[in-house]
Parts: C-alpha cells; structure tokens; sequence
C-alpha cells in the first residue's frame, strides 16, 4: 500500500516538473502554418512572482501578433522592419501559479527547430530560458522553447491555421 501511495505522489508530481521552464504547449508545427503558440511560464523565480516575460523571435518568422492577456501589456520589438522579440508586461503572476502567453505568427517554410529564448523577469531575481539542446543530448538548467517545424507534426492540432479568423484582441 505504501508503494502505491509513494507512486501515485511520484506520478502526480511529474506534470509540475515539466512545468518547471517557460515551453510551448504545441513543440511541432507545419512550414509556412499560421500558429498560435502558447509559451507556458510553469512558476516564479525561486519563489518570487513574474512580473514580465520577453520571448525572442527567430529569423524567418512573419506576422507576429501577441494576444491580448488581461492585466498585461505587449510590445513588439523591432530589428528594421522584423519582429525580433514580443515584451509583455505590467502584471503579475504568483510564484508557483502557471500561466500562458499567445503570440500568432506565421512560420518559414524550412524544415528544422526554432529557438525562442525567453526573459523571465520575477519580483525578486529573473531566469533566462536560453540554452540550446547540444549534440551530447546532456541535459539543460534553462533551455529554450523550441518549436519543430515538421511536414508531418506529431500532435492532434500540429498548427492553427488561422486564415479569416479574427483577430480582434490582438496588439501590434
């Protein structure tokens, strides 16, 4: 009966580890999709409520529209005329309370992983998501979202696409 118990709160806690990062809830999606990823901040740093997160957009992605979150404000960063990072601000979020931030774009249509390295800024301290998987496969404190850009995604909904819908709710 102990057994069960240790193995039934060893299970139920391994969905919060996987929390422990700032991810992207869809990982793979079609080339030249219309996506909505949702990049998920899975807690606070050390204890310390979010109060900002900064996502960084990769070459070759286009049309980059974060959606509106209550309570926050976004801007988009600009490199000439590319998006080249989505900054929301201005709310809170507790410390150990997961949430999510939408950002629509349309992906290249090369084949391969996107990096989408994260800022998390905390009340107290900040995280940087930024580390790239190495060719060793060794494991990362603080890895990146990565998106795969695949012909033949894994997932149920590999990439919305998003063609005449509205888009009212979105900020420039």
């Amino acid at each position: 009966m102990r057994n069960k118990l240790f193995l039934s709160i060893l299970f139920a806690s391994l969905p919060m580890a996987a929390l422990a990062h700032v991810t992207l809830t869809e990982p793979e999606a079609k080339p030249g999709a219309h996506y909505l990823a949702h990049f998920k901040v899975g807690h606070g740093c050390d204890g310390s409520p979010t109060t900002a997160l900064s996502i960084s957009i990769p070459r070759g992605v286009s049309g980059v529209k974060p959606k509106a979150k209550p309570g926050w404000n976004a801007e988009l960063v600009r490199d000439g005329k590319r998006v080249s990072a989505v900054n929301f601000s201005g709310g809170t979020i507790a410390a150990n309370t997961p949430d999510e931030f939408a950002v629509a774009m349309v992906l290249p249509r090369t084949l391969g992983p996107l990096a989408f390295p994260a800022a998390q800024t905390c009340e107290k301290g900040s995280e940087n998501w930024s580390e790239l998987p190495a060719e060793d496969g060794q494991k990362l404190k603080n890895p990146a979202p990565i998106l795969t850009v695949t012909k033949t995604p894994s997932s149920a909904m590999p990439g919305i696409d998003m063609k005449g819908m509205d888009m009212k709710g979105m900020h420039m």
